[in-house]
């Protein structure tokens, strides 16, 4: 509706831009006949002193000239100032154009990184949910072993350990079922090395090799030689902040054809609390770009 609202407004502010060219060419047509009619009132007036009938002291006292002056005047009072609402409202269609593209490059952002963003979040709650299991286990396990007053069972110890195995394993299939169907392409990336320990199949489809050639490359070697550099450095900035700029970057595919993607990264840490990997995720832009080059086309 904003966009409808922002079009109409655009059109109205041509028209206003047509409509004040128009009457700049009117007043500048008054103004042509004008200048032509005074010249002619001073050639007329020059020969009539030429020959005698009227006096020269006289020339710029006659009332037609003098008219014809003031009509020059007003005419070119309107003239600027029609010029100056030409600019006024060609200035004013160049901002609303310009306020309507933005608004529309937001939302194309917005689009783009509102599903990379929400797939995040899930993968990240999952995570949370298998280390809360695997330290539910750890714990059981550790009672178990330091149980000797009777308290606690063997068997009342075997079944929290089942039932918390149950749930980590649950926890698991359901994480593995979102990174392999996911619609974005992810990888685990190991940050010492920049090798990928894992992927998904979307990851191998997209870039037109199978998993076994991708697992146990190098990350960099998905991207363009372009993109290269700025792919180490943000994951070095990674391992220290856990967060990726979100920049767009060109990925290769095996055929040497290019993609053009919007990275994600979230941290996975080690048994000492350490950045050790990445669970990065790469949406393809390409046809959102096409879209906002339209936008700036038009």
């Amino acid at each position: 509706m904003r966009l409808l609202r922002d079009d109409l407004l655009l059109q109205i502010t041509l028209a206003t831009v047509v409509v004040s060219l128009a009457v700049a060419l009117v007043l500048a047509s008054i103004l042509d006949s004008r200048l032509t009619g005074i010249v002619a009132l001073l050639e007329q007036h020059g020969t009539a002193v030429q020959a005698g009938s009227v006096e020269p002291s006289d020339t710029f006292s006659i009332p037609n000239i003098t008219q014809a002056t003031r009509d020059l005047g007003g005419t070119v009072y309107f003239l600027v100032a029609g010029a100056i609402v030409v600019l006024y409202a060609a200035l004013g269609g160049f901002a609303w154009n310009g306020a309507r593209k933005i608004r529309q490059f937001r939302a194309v952002a917005e689009e783009v990184q509102a599903p990379l963003q929400a797939a995040e979040m899930q993968l990240a709650a999952v995570q949370a949910q298998l280390e809360s299991a695997k330290a539910q286990i750890a714990e059981a396990e550790a009672n178990a072993e330091s149980s000797t007053d009777g308290m606690l069972s063997e068997d009342a110890v075997d079944l929290i350990v089942a039932e918390r195995t149950a749930v980590l394993a649950a926890s698991e299939e359901l994480c593995r079922d979102r990174f392999e169907n996911a619609p974005d392409m992810m990888a685990v990336v190991q940050l010492d090395d920049g090798k990928i320990t894992d992927c998904n199949q979307t990851l191998a489809d997209v870039i037109g090799r199978s998993r076994e050639e991708i697992i146990g490359t190098s990350v960099y070697d998905l991207y363009s030689p372009e993109s290269q550099g700025i792919a180490r450095e943000n994951l070095a900035e990674f391992a220290e902040t856990g967060t990726i700029p979100e920049l767009e970057r060109m990925l290769i595919r095996a055929d040497g054809s290019e993609i053009k993607v919007l990275e994600l990264g979230s941290p996975i840490y080690d048994e000492h609390g350490k950045i050790g990997a990445s669970h990065s995720s790469w949406r393809d832009v390409t046809e959102y770009t096409e879209e906002i080059y339209e936008l700036i086309r038009s």
